[in-house]
């Protein structure tokens, strides 16, 4: 379990990374995508919060810039790969007790929370594609399997 989670969180950053690279090259989608790259960003770091008890940084909407949202990718990448560094599979199946935004109280496992951070960008990687696309701009290609593609090429002879 945990190597799955290990490898969706790196197409997760991968994607990440891919899409907001598209949106900084469409400045007439960044009105539109802008607040949904913070978004996105901003709910994994409130995920992280409540896997590791602490305050989250942003609200679940905040207003960023496109240079803001490119520091929290790569800082979002960084505390994700440091906290999974330390996941056993035992760990993933443990359940968490926390608050959502309104403060109704939910308990869900690690791996839950962990397979909804990935999923959640996936679904907001794809809201921006669209937006970049009606801009006039060529939206990142992120699907997983064009990642593993990609992954396969840097590694083979």
């Amino acid at each position: 379990m945990k190597n799955y989670i290990l490898r969706s969180f790196n197409y997760t950053a991968w994607a990440n990374q891919k899409t907001l690279a598209s949106l900084q090259a469409c400045p007439a989608a960044h009105e539109e995508g802008a607040p949904v790259i913070a978004h996105m960003i901003a709910a994994e770091n409130v995920w992280f919060s409540r896997l590791t008890s602490s305050q989250p940084a942003f609200a679940v909407w905040p207003t960023l810039t496109i240079d803001e949202c490119q520091t929290l990718v790569a800082e979002s990448e960084k505390t994700w790969s440091e906290l999974l560094s330390t996941v056993t599979d035992d760990k993933l199946l443990t359940a968490i007790d926390y608050q959502n935004t309104r403060g109704e109280p939910f308990c869900d496992s690690v791996m839950d929370i962990l397979t909804h951070v990935t999923l959640h960008g996936a679904y907001h990687r794809g809201q921006i594609a669209k937006i970049v696309r009606q801009k006039g701009g060529t939206p990142a290609a992120t699907d997983f399997i064009v990642y593993v593609r990609n992954q396969a090429a840097k590694t083979s002879p």
